[in-house]
């Protein structure tokens, strides 16, 4: 089907203008412009996302729990329905739509947009937790899978090896990893992709990308967000965990149990380490999987987050007393 006829099929009669809009690595994304409103529209992607139908009935859940929670500061785009199902499709293409939500986040400290992520987070873990979401992606954010295909696709190729050292600091974190995600840990419904880009932030910040919500750790969101606020290119590290745990803290609400507490530090090394290893699969194996990176970009981004995992190591101590600090003081007045 053509392009312009897509917003059609969602009720958008006008015509309307149609942009590309460059945002996230994985799904077709545009702008779209109609009547003075816009528009977000995305085609998913079918060989990352198997199964759309089942991401798009998570989506309807996790929005009707939001209606019914009266939750004023955090929030979830509102899909536009065709024909009573928040999607389309044509052949193999799978399309959805939702009012574009501008960011005020320009206007923001990087400390307080911390702050706000990691509360809509923490937010999102709460407000979703009596619904029953289906796996989105098989094995997604499964340490020991990645492991297993890191060394076998190591093992197999070619290619200049990657450092030894690699390996074994991957070993020695699984080991330690599984010693804290035991069986009996929690598992709460996730984000699964938390990071900065995924809050639109205003006066109520809204959550998007919810592809990757499925159960999970709740440690998972939280060290993916500190992992991605805590870029290279600053030094203020510990400041921006401070800020997301005490966020994470208030969203959450006092209903983590003291082992989930617990394992926060470790969710940073797991999703931190987790990625590396992607990057360095995708640089052996070449398999464009993250849009718009060369083999060489996987490898210098495999090496950076090598650098942030030694970073969160090495400072181990400090960040568990700011984790701790934060949800001892998670009632207190704002």
């Amino acid at each position: 089907m053509e392009l312009y006829k897509i917003p059609k099929l969602f009720g958008i009669n006008a015509q309307a203008e149609i942009s590309p809009l460059k945002k996230g690595h994985i799904n077709q994304t545009f702008l779209v412009k109609c009547d003075g409103t816009k528009y977000v529209l995305q085609s998913l992607n079918r060989a990352v996302f198997r199964s759309p139908e089942t991401i798009m009935s998570n989506i309807s859940q996790i929005e009707k729990a939001f209606e019914v929670s009266g939750e004023a500061l955090v929030k979830v785009p509102h899909y536009l329905n065709s024909n009573g199902k928040n999607f389309v499709t044509d052949g193999n293409e799978f399309w959805r739509m939702y009012e574009y939500i501008k960011s005020e986040k320009h206007s923001l400290k990087y400390s307080d947009k911390c702050y706000l992520a990691g509360r809509s987070f923490g937010t999102f873990i709460k407000i979703t937790a009596n619904e029953k979401l289906s796996p989105a992606i098989e094995k997604f954010h499964s340490f020991n899978f990645y492991f297993e295909k890191y060394v076998r696709f190591r093992s197999n190729s070619n290619k200049e090896k990657i450092g030894c050292p690699f390996v074994e600091i991957f070993r020695e974190l699984k080991k330690s990893l599984s010693r804290i995600f035991t069986p009996d840990l929690i598992k709460r419904n996730i984000h699964g992709d938390a990071k900065l880009d995924n809050i639109i932030m205003r006066k109520t910040c809204t959550v998007i990308d919810l592809d990757t919500a499925m159960n999970g750790f709740a440690a998972i969101d939280f060290g993916d967000l500190v992992r991605s606020a805590c870029t290279i290119n600053r030094s203020d590290h510990l400041k921006i965990i401070k800020n997301i745990a005490e966020g994470f803290a208030d969203g959450l609400d006092g209903i983590l149990t003291d082992p989930e507490i617990n394992s926060l530090y470790y969710g940073i090394l797991y999703v931190t380490g987790e990625l590396a290893m992607r990057y360095f699969i995708s640089y052996i194996s070449e398999d464009n999987y993250f849009n718009g990176k060369t083999s060489a970009d996987c490898f210098r981004r495999g090496c950076e987050l090598m650098r942030q995992l030694l970073f969160f190591s090495m400072k181990e101590e400090k960040i568990k007393n700011i984790i701790f600090s934060a949800f001892c003081l998670q009632n207190r007045s704002l």
